[in-house]
């Protein structure tokens, strides 16, 4: 057994006087300065034993006073004690007096850290309830106990497992001390939700005591305590010590630790383990004194470390500020060398002001004159305040009181490893290169220092650029480091931690963290190694690089002062006015600004009388606030912040900070709480946490509430409290909970419930069972009222019938304080009605959305119906006869269609009606408004268009079809009744069913044992209430070993050393594992010596063969049950087994993987430069980041007990179980993933007895049945349609020649075809439908159904309507087709080009006119052409265009003539253009002929540039031809007035050559 004792103060001075070789290490590790061991030694126990640490209590003072006496004591210079302030829990006491059990008496109790803003504060009435031992606080553990409104007495290692009796009722929690504990089991006994439950700290003595007399039955106790939350001033102590350099002293280099504690008992608060740093700089400034700094130092003790850093941002701000609005407000310092003497004289002398009264004063100097003396500066700054005055107006400057911090150095040290790394805090690659000289200075100055001590080089390690391509974090533990470098980093300073690498510090955060268990020898070697180190830094020229005045530009380039702040205002909802100004005296702000809620404890400010309060030292990233007002005298909240619409509006409590200064307005209300336990995803089994973005709250409206508010907490929390208006009734549903309260409902509008009253409880009894009881009933109700219409769900009945059985099971355990069971229960009813919840909705959304569908679908029905019965040709008779049929079906539909009685299906259509009317008049207004250019364009330019567009010309097509069907109404209507037909028989006998389906895939390895493995495919970890889940289905079945592991580094990238007697291994994991794996796996076969774990939290380790070498540890030892200890994690682990890493590399799971850790590889990550990207922490991907990972060799492992390792912080990884003999593994797999959504490993005979091993997951399936013996039916069908429309194509073989010839192109001939088909499929499948809900009415009312499921309300329906279209749709295509090959092809009607000769176009243009209109024609083509001859942007560009007439023996000729570039014009495309008109054999008719020359340009891209530019020529000419007879004169006109004759030209040419 491991030895403990608590060593007293004389008792640790006996010990170092008897001698130091049995308390300071091996001087292997380097000798210890006996006078620096006693003076640390020293500190440590003063400060860590006089009272609690924690600010605002009397140990926080003791430390400050002890600290500022010890900087005076070696001569730190101008040693200052400046004061600021906090909020913490001021434990007012605690008790609880036992009531029966023989003679009263009372116990004090200690506090537990407040949850949030509720303290422990139990009221005047206290606590009364009956007391009892609820060992570990797991369900089973409280069995035969009435929870409610009971006292638990609690085992303190027992993780989270207090708010199981929270979730259950118990009023009260009392931990037992433990002998020892951990960080994260102190973190998991507070909430960052304020839930009513006082949690307490008993002394193990009395506890033990108080355990023992449980045994003997429950006790009646009562409870009083008092906690308040008060602010309170704390200090950072400071000084110089002045550099002797004459020139290197001018940098001034700070060094800082801090000298808080913190503790989950804030009135115990000894933080031993947090005193290493300062006791370190405590040191460090004695040997300063004796070795003066070549540098100035600064030395810094700062308050309040665990409280968001508060201390070093208030020094910062004090002294180092760089941004304007904060750097204003820092203290002044008076700037003697700029004081302007005879202007102060002339203006206090003016003002009538003395300088004594200003508190400055002169001297004469030798030659008389007025010089400065000296100045009284806090005298000063009241005269200037109190006078108004500018100082700069009387010649006197003050500037702010800044220190130019060179670099900043933060301490944090611990005592279970004596190695120390530093850091720089800047982990950006733009500023990391700019550390590395610093970091190589450093590494030098270590490894001389290290020679100079005795030490190995690895004394202190370079965390900047780590060796072996390790990082950061493989020396750091993530979970518990927090550095205090980050704050002077974010007011733009350059910074470095140094701190102790390999310790996860565990015993922080506790009572237990005392004096007795400071490894001192390890603080004194650390200390020693920073002395020398950090003197030989402050000395050296060339400290930060060779080129440091470069380096320090870059620094102040890549490093800003960007932390901001907030002044907030508490206020309530104004009842009128926008602007909200009634204030909240005393509340508390609750502010988070991490990425992730601060590990240590919230940011906390208490406003004013006036509701306003400061908070300083923010980063710019997503921030919450939010408020609360706390009675003083019973601890409840009676304020809390208002979510809801208005107030939102007004004060949002979640934005991202993005000014130095922002204004932050928080709205509260008067409000009662409801606390809400078990928020635990049913499915995949995980703690709902802070995520609020899905969650409906409702209020008797069942609209959100006007006010209310809600608090998560983390993001692994399963509590919540949900606020509201006193007297108001709420409802919450989320992927958690459904919380109704709709006991006695009768139908689905009582089942919605009538909401919780916020007045009558402060919790909700039994959240899990209220939930599942609410949804139940909501879908019952549900599911009776389609039953009512013969809708069904087979696979929604099976899940809502075995939840109702979990539910009475869950019910009965409850009564009889059978709380395992009831666990068990209530999870697996939840579990499966979670499954049906959504069937439910889904169910009934199917029946509006194949209502929705088909109401679409009436849409083009009614129009087809309008045009074959009626085709009216007034466009009024036509909406009216639409409107008509549309109505008809309406209201057929509405007496006979199930949609009407579930929801509002009226909506849908008036939707739907909007919908089609905003379509019609948005496509009525573009209309409008192209004509309206058109027309705009045509006046303008003088010319029209008169263009029919394709979309006109199919319409027109359609219709066409339409009106042929009509004129044949017998075939058309036969047509239709067999498609009628069809429709309503697929419906009738096709069916999608609703089903579970498990899957097990086969694989191709045995099986090493019967049972099932949990992982995630990943190997991500699990939550805690993941193996909750699993130990209340399986654990009465089999044997379940939790697996979990710790690794270091991103990636995994980092070793953990473990050492024993001056040897070093580094490991790459502790794999932790339970005492049951043996049973499980066998996986004790792999030892060659020792044992495995006997308990799950015995203090010893298993090593590999590999390892156990490496630390020189003896297998015989070992084997005999005399293993050493070793030190792993800082703490002192006993050897009591070696394994195999071979043999157990060969032994894998069910997964045919080993059990070893899973080291992630992130794909991304391994691209060029990703691995420095990655330390910016602001790396995201659009897509998913592929993940693959490979499994660490066990020669490279340890291995503890699972939950030892669990307490240290690692995550559930795996779960494997066992099953008992004779369990059928099939059908409990089964009935757990009928529940769950994962993915399991599973090993089971199959059906010849044969172990197998199975991939096994469940998915909801839906099968089509019925469809098979439908395939004739539809293939009838089909050929029916297909001769009825050969038939019609052959008929209107004539028609067909006609509408080719009138310019119908082939695609619109099968249209016609087509649009038979289209009615014929859209109204054969809407009378169907209706057909059916009207036989399914009928048959329903005489109950003729006979238990038949009907499909005619569901969304299979439209599959169903659909597959009927396509049948007729496909069925019309070859007659399409062959309609459209009857047609004159298309490609023959179209014109074209013929070759040119060279440069040259001569061809005849398909054109022909009119002689009188040949005027006309040639005056629009100047005016068009003309058009282009402005600008180079469209597609042509112009010159000198003009009409020439000539007179020739055959006739009048026109010819229009221009130059033209095409585009687009950087091909330099440009040609001669001329359009001629001749004769033909009838004298009234002329055609056109076109004469083009190249100018310039490649022939390629002429030649294709004028395909183009012909077409829309063609275009052009058929414009011109519909134009009205009004503006085709207006063309001859104009082709009148600029018109040429020939003659006119020739006569002009001649003058000009003579």
């Amino acid at each position: 057994m491991r030895r403990r004792f608590h060593m007293r103060c004389w008792l640790s001075l006996l010990l170092f006087g008897l001698g130091l070789a049995s308390a300071l290490p091996a001087a292997a590790a380097g000798e210890v300065d006996a006078a620096a061991f006693e003076r640390i030694s020293q500190t440590v126990r003063e400060l860590s034993t006089n009272g609690s640490r924690l600010p605002g209590y009397p140990g926080d003072r003791y430390a400050a006073d002890l600290i500022e006496k010890e900087f005076r004591a070696v001569g730190v210079e101008d040693v200052t004690r400046e004061p600021y302030d906090l909020v913490v829990p001021i434990d007012k006491g605690a008790s609880m007096e036992i009531l029966d059990g023989g003679s009263p008496r009372t116990v004090p109790l200690l506090s537990l850290w407040p949850n949030l803003v509720r303290t422990n504060t139990t009221g005047p009435e206290g606590i009364a309830g009956h007391l009892f031992y609820g060992r570990q606080g797991e369900h089973a553990d409280f069995d035969g106990h009435d929870m409610w409104g009971a006292v638990v007495l609690l085992e303190f290692n027992s993780w989270k497992n207090w708010k199981n009796a929270a979730a259950l009722g118990a009023a009260a929690i009392i931990f037992i001390e433990p002998e020892e504990t951990t960080f994260f089991e102190t973190r998991h006994k507070w909430s960052w939700t304020p839930v009513d439950v006082p949690r307490f700290w008993l002394g193990r003595e009395a506890a033990l005591a108080l355990q023992q007399e449980l045994g003997k039955g429950e006790r009646q106790v009562h409870l009083q305590a008092r906690m308040d939350f008060e602010t309170h001033t704390t200090w950072n102590v400071w000084g110089m010590v002045p550099g002797v350099d004459p020139e290197l002293k001018k940098e001034i280099i700070a060094v800082q630790s801090y000298y808080d504690g913190i503790s989950v008992v804030p009135a115990r608060t000894p933080g031993a383990e947090s005193t290493a740093g300062v006791a370190a700089l405590l040191e460090f400034a004695r040997y300063l004194r004796d070795h003066p700094p070549a540098r100035t130092v600064v030395l810094l003790a700062s308050g309040s470390h665990f409280q968001q850093e508060t201390g070093v941002f208030a020094f910062m701000n004090r002294h180092a500020r760089i941004l304007a609005p904060f750097k204003g407000r820092m203290p002044k310092k008076f700037v003697a060398d700029s004081l302007d003497v005879g202007r102060l004289m002339r203006e206090t002398t003016a003002r009538n002001l003395p300088l004594d009264t200003l508190g400055v004063y002169l001297r004469r100097d030798d030659g008389g004159s007025q010089v400065f003396d000296r100045v009284d500066l806090p005298r000063l700054q009241a005269q200037l305040k109190l006078r108004r005055i500018v100082p700069d107006s009387i010649g006197i400057r003050l500037n702010p009181d800044s220190l130019n911090i060179d670099l900043f150095i933060a301490l944090d040290l611990s005592s279970r490893s004596d190695q120390v790394g530093f850091l720089h805090s800047a982990r950006l690659p733009a500023h990391r290169k700019f550390y590395v000289p610093l970091g190589r200075s450093l590494t030098r100055h270590a490894k001389d220092a290290a020679v100079e001590l005795g030490r190995e080089s690895t004394a202190m390690v370079n965390l900047i650029s780590p060796i072996k391509g390790l990082s950061w974090d493989s020396y750091l533990d993530r979970d518990t480091f927090r550095e205090n470098a980050r704050i002077p980093l974010n007011t733009g300073v350059v910074t470095v931690s140094m701190l102790t690498t390999t310790d996860r510090r565990m015993i922080l955060d506790s009572p237990l963290d005392t004096y007795d268990k400071v490894n001192v020898g390890n603080v004194t070697r650390q200390s020693a190694m920073l002395n020398s180190t950090l003197s030989r830094a402050l000395a050296d020229p060339q400290l930060f690089g060779y080129e440091w005045d470069k380096l320090r530009v870059a620094h102040k380039k890549n490093l800003t002062d960007n932390l901001s702040s907030i002044s907030g205002r508490m206020r309530l909802l104004p009842n009128r006015s926008s602007t909200p100004n009634d204030p909240v005296p005393g509340p508390i702000a609750v502010v988070i600004n991490d990425r992730f809620p601060n590990i240590w404890r919230p940011r906390l400010r208490i406003a004013d009388e006036d509701g306003n309060y400061q908070v300083d030292g923010l980063g710019k990233f997503m921030t919450r606030v939010r408020g609360y007002l706390v009675d003083p005298e019973t601890g409840d909240i009676s304020y809390t912040t208002d979510h809801g619409g208005r107030a939102q509006k007004l004060g949002a409590f979640e934005q991202t900070l993005a000014k130095a200064e922002t204004i932050w307005t928080t709205i509260l209300f008067e409000s009662a709480g409801l606390e809400i336990h078990d928020r635990v995803n049913a499915e995949f089994h995980f703690t709902y946490g802070n995520f609020y973005k899905d969650q409906k709250v409702l209020d008797k409206r069942g609209a959100e509430p006007r006010q209310f508010g809600f608090v998560m907490g983390d993001f692994d929390e399963q509590m919540m409290i949900l606020y509201g208006v006193p007297g108001d009734s709420l409802r919450l549903i989320d992927d958690s909970v459904v919380l109704l309260n709709n006991e006695g409902a009768t139908d689905e509008l009582t089942a919605q419930g009538q909401g919780f009253d916020m007045r009558l409880a402060r919790m909700i009894p039994f959240a899990s069972l209220q939930s599942m009881k609410d949804m139940w009933r909501l879908d019952d109700a549900r599911i009776e009222r389609m039953r009512g219409f013969a809708i069904e769900n087979p696979r929604l009945d099976a899940l809502h019938g075995r939840s109702w059985e979990a539910l009475q099971k869950a019910e009965a355990a409850m009564k009889n304080f059978e709380w395992g069971k009831y666990a068990k229960y209530i999870r697996e009813a939840l579990g499966l009605e979670y499954r049906a919840y959504p069937d439910v909705r889904g169910t009934q959304n199917d029946v509006i959305t194949g209502l929705v569908f088909f109401v679409a679908l009436l849409v083009p029905a009614s129009f087809f119906a309008e045009r074959l019965l009626f085709a009216s040709p007034e466009i009024h008779k036509q909406l009216a006869w639409f409107g008509g049929i549309m109505l008809v079906i309406w209201v057929i539909l509405s007496q006979v269609h199930p949609a009407f009685e579930l929801a509002h299906p009226v909506i849908v259509l008036v939707a739907l009606m909007v919908m089609i009317m905003a379509l019609f008049v948005i496509s009525l207004v573009i209309g409008r408004f192209n004509v309206f250019m058109t027309d705009l364009r045509q006046r303008a330019s003088g010319t029209a268009t008169g263009d029919l567009s394709r979309s006109g010309t199919a319409y027109v097509a359609f219709m066409l079809g339409i009106s042929n069907m009509r004129r044949r109404m017998t075939r058309t209507g036969l047509t239709l009744a067999t498609i009628t037909i069809l429709t309503f028989t697929v419906l009738s006998f096709t069916s999608f069913r609703p089903s579970i389906q498990f899957i097990g895939f086969e694989k191709d390895w045995k099986p090493p044992y019967s049972g099932i493995l949990f992982h995630d495919i990943n190997w991500w970890s699990w939550e805690p209430t993941h193996y909750d889940y699993l130990k209340s289905h399986f654990a009465e079945s089999g044997t379940l070993s939790p697996r979990t592991w710790l690794t270091m580094g991103f990636e995994d990238e980092g070793y953990i050393p473990m050492r024993f007697e001056g040897k070093e291994a580094d490991a790459l994991g502790v794999l932790g594992l339970s005492p049951l794996e043996p049973e499980v796996t066998g996986i004790d076969q792999t030892l060659i010596a020792g044992r495995w774990f006997d308990s799950r939290n015995e203090e010893s380790v298993i090593l590999s063969d590999l390892l156990a070498e490496q630390l020189d540890v003896s297998v015989d030892a070992v084997a005999r049950g005399e293993g050493p200890r070793v030190r792993i994690f800082g703490d002192s682990w006993r050897v009591i087994g070696i394994f195999d890493g071979r043999k157990f590399d060969n032994s894998p799971d069910l997964n045919n993987e080993p059990m070893t850790p899973a080291k992630e590889q992130f794909v991304q990550f391994n691209m060029p430069g990703m691995d420095q990207m990655f330390l910016m922490n602001d790396v995201f991907f659009e897509e998913d980041i592929e993940v693959t990972y490979e499994h660490v060799p066990a020669s490279r492992l340890a291995i503890v007990p699972y939950h030892r390792l669990e307490s240290m912080g690692a995550e559930l990884r795996s779960v494997a179980v066992r099953f008992d003999e004779g369990v059928k593994g099939r059908e409990l797999v089964e009935s757990y993933l009928a529940r769950s959504g994962f993915r399991l490993f599973v090993g089971m005979p199959d059906d010849d007895g044969v172990m197998r091993t199975y991939s096994y997951s469940s998915i909801g399936a839906t099968t089509l049945e019925g469809l098979g013996a439908l395939v004739i039916p539809m293939l009838i069908a089909a050929l029916i349609v297909l001769n009825t429309m050969m038939g019609a194509v052959y008929e209107r073989f004539r028609e067909i020649g006609v509408y080719s010839s009138v310019g119908l192109a082939p695609v619109h001939i099968s249209f016609l075809f087509i649009a038979e088909s289209c009615v014929y499929g859209v109204l054969g499948v809407v009378i169907g439908y209706i057909l059916g809900q009207v036989g399914a009415k009928v048959m329903l009312a005489l109950d003729l159904l006979g238990g038949v499921s009907l499909n005619y309300s569901s969304t299979a329906a439209i599959g169903s309507a659909l597959l009927v279209i396509v049948v007729v749709l496909v069925s019309s295509l070859y007659p399409a087709r062959m309609a459209s090959q009857m047609a004159v092809p298309d490609v023959v009607r179209r014109w074209q080009l013929p070759e040119p000769d060279g440069d040259v176009w001569r061809f005849p243009f398909p054109f022909t006119v009119n002689i009188n209109a040949v005027e006309s024609l040639c005056g629009f083509l100047q005016t068009y052409f003309s058009s282009y001859g402005h600008e180079s942007v469209g597609k042509m560009y112009t010159e000198r265009t003009r009409i020439v007439i000539d007179e020739t023996p055959t006739g009048r000729t026109y010819a229009v003539q221009l130059l033209l570039w095409l585009a687009p014009f950087d091909m330099g495309v440009s040609q001669y253009l001329q359009f001629t008109t001749t004769p033909t054999e009838n004298p009234r008719i002329l055609e056109i002929h076109l004469y083009i020359e190249r100018i310039s340009g490649p022939v390629a891209f002429w030649r294709r540039l004028n395909l183009g530019f012909m077409l829309d020529l063609r275009k052009q000419f058929l414009v011109w031809q519909t134009l009205k007879s009004e503006i085709q004169g207006e063309h001859v006109e104009h082709c009148r007035e600029v018109a040429h004759l020939a003659s006119d030209l020739e006569l002009d040419a001649d003058e000009a050559a003579g």
